[in-house]
């Protein structure tokens, strides 16, 4: 049973990352877009907004994963508790701040938007459970 429960547990936390690799969440994001009807500088001002966070967390995805590989291999050791806690909170850190980025993306962007669109973007965003990615990777 541990074996199983070992399993399901990587499947969990790498099938985020899995999902993106396939450019999923890029596809979707350009279809959204197209659809707002964004005029030319609403386009520059999220292109731009999308490339600073891009350029901003690439370091920070990267110890993620580097912590979270950590984080899989001490469940599998003979680690002591106060070790894998530990490890689980500075994953859960990393993943918070990915998580506030995400959000003041998504806030600006919501600002450079029209009443209407804001409606829209709404209502085309990914809901979760739907096709939430645990956005270890971006959501920009």
């Amino acid at each position: 049973m541990k074996l199983y429960q070992w399993i399901l547990m990587t499947a969990l936390v790498a099938a985020p990352s899995l999902s993106m690799a396939r450019g999923g969440h890029h596809k979707h994001w350009k279809e959204m877009m197209s659809q707002l009807d964004l005029s030319e500088e609403q386009r520059t001002k999220i292109k731009d907004i999308r490339q600073s966070s891009r350029d901003e967390h690439k370091e920070t995805r990267k110890t993620l994963k580097e912590t979270r590989r950590s984080f899989e291999e001490l469940l599998g050791s003979d680690a002591a508790e106060s070790e894998i806690r530990k490890a689980h909170e500075t994953l859960q850190g990393l993943k918070a701040k990915m998580a506030e980025k995400r959000f003041e993306n998504m806030m600006a962007i919501r600002a450079i938007l029209t009443p209407e669109q804001r409606k829209k973007f709404h209502e085309l965003r990914p809901k979760k459970g739907r096709h939430h990615r645990n956005h270890d990777n971006d959501d920009d």
